[in-house]
């Protein structure tokens, strides 16, 4: 009697059968991998946007901030060309007028500007607004028409470096205080007048007062030590032997001092 054994069907090939992706467990294994597949996903877009969004930004920063580049700041100022700065031989000769002072004329411009700037500290930080080369566009007009010369142009200026940042707000902060009073204006156009009441400013020069007050006792203070250290000085050399040379140093010294120190003690 021959004994043969039916193999069993795999669970995977027998169809209508039983199969393991069909359990709880697998379907609960699947899920997962789906699930886990859809936040990786998530996370590529998100991480893609992230990156085209930080991108953008960059771009925009460093084209926004040199589109500055591109644009100069001009001062407009009224600038009288003397036959004697700018041609002072009087033959109108380009090569004469190439040389003429026109960073002279242009100065002469912003003092008259500017008429209350006295000391020389500040004509020099006046001079300052303008470019070395605010004379060049300047020189070459005159050089195309002799016949300004002797005239009043109205020019546009290049100004400086630390003025072309400023107006383009990379430099300097002006600091804002609040103050009370009324500021009228006189005109719209041109250069404009401001009046403002004589108590407008008052809480600031209260400020400022009380600023210099406190500088000027520092200044006593500081001449009082000098002096008590002049007549220390004085008693050590009444100690001294009688030499005159060495006496006659000291007091050339203490004389100096002394005119150092005598308008501070007024």
């Amino acid at each position: 009697m021959n004994m043969h054994q039916t193999p069993e069907p795999t669970p995977t090939n027998t169809p209508g059968g039983f199969s393991v992706h069909k359990t709880d467990d697998a379907k609960r294994r699947l899920q997962k991998r789906y699930a886990f597949e859809t936040r990786f996903k998530l996370l590529g877009i998100f991480a893609i946007l992230l990156a085209a969004t930080a991108l953008f930004w960059l771009l925009s920063t460093v084209v926004g901030k040199s589109l500055g580049a591109f644009h100069e700041t001009y001062i407009t100022l009224p600038v009288k060309l003397t036959a004697e700065q700018i041609d002072p031989k009087g033959n109108r000769d380009p090569k004469d007028i190439r040389a003429g002072n026109f960073s002279g004329a242009i100065k002469a411009s912003l003092r008259e500007a500017f008429p209350y700037i006295t000391k020389r500290r500040d004509k020099l930080k006046l001079y300052k607004l303008v470019s070395n080369g605010a004379e060049l566009s300047l020189r070459e007009n005159a050089m195309r028409d002799p016949s300004i010369i002797g005239t009043t142009q109205t020019v546009r200026l290049l100004a400086s470096d630390d003025v072309d940042l400023y107006m383009k707000g990379y430099e300097g902060v002006l600091a804002s205080r609040d103050v009370s009073g009324v500021a009228t204006p006189l005109g719209t156009q041109g250069n404009v007048r401001i009046i403002v009441e004589s108590n407008s400013f008052s809480s600031i020069l209260a400020r400022v007062k009380d600023e210099l007050r406190d500088k000027a006792r520092r200044f006593r203070d500081q001449a009082r030590r000098e002096v008590r250290g002049i007549r220390v000085f004085q008693r050590r050399i009444e100690a001294l032997p009688s030499d005159a040379a060495f006496i006659f140093c000291a007091e050339r010294r203490i004389g100096i001092t002394r005119q150092r120190l005598d308008p501070t003690l007024e």
